[in-house]
């Protein structure tokens, strides 16, 4: 038993909506696929992807550095960047994607990721020093 506000309880059940009919498909030829061109696109994505991803790893390093620098950023981000930046190094695997040390390796692997932390640990106390200093 249906119950509505609306519908007579005494009138026939209303009949379904028919579904819409779908147009014809168009007569297309088959698709030909070109194995070599398909792989040769799929080799440029990949290189593509390589790059970005290089550049990508660069960006949060610049980026998280920037926002440490930048007097006016709040002490819970600057608090969670420096979190992100004293991270434990691993020597034995490779780092975790997107890690202080991964984003430090993609941007020039010549850097001490254990140098580099300490100078920017003081760098970052020297900001938060004028951050708090008393007006004069």
């Amino acid at each position: 038993m249906q119950t509505c506000l609306f519908l007579d309880e005494d009138a026939p059940a209303p009949a379904p909506a028919a579904p819409p009919a779908r147009p014809a498909p168009a007569g297309q030829p088959p698709a030909r696929i070109d194995a070599k061109a398909e792989y040769e696109g799929r080799q440029r994505d990949l290189e593509r992807l390589a790059a970005e991803w290089e550049d990508l790893h660069a960006w949060v390093l610049q980026r998280h550095l920037r926002l440490l620098a930048c007097p006016r950023t709040g002490d819970d981000e600057r608090s969670d960047i420096l979190i992100w930046l004293n991270a434990p190094l691993v020597f034995d695997r490779p780092p975790a994607p997107f890690s202080f040390q991964a984003c430090l390796a993609l941007y020039d692997a010549r850097l001490d990721p254990v140098a580099f932390q300490q100078l920017v640990g003081r760098a970052n106390q020297r900001v938060r020093d004028r951050r708090h200093a008393p007006a004069a």
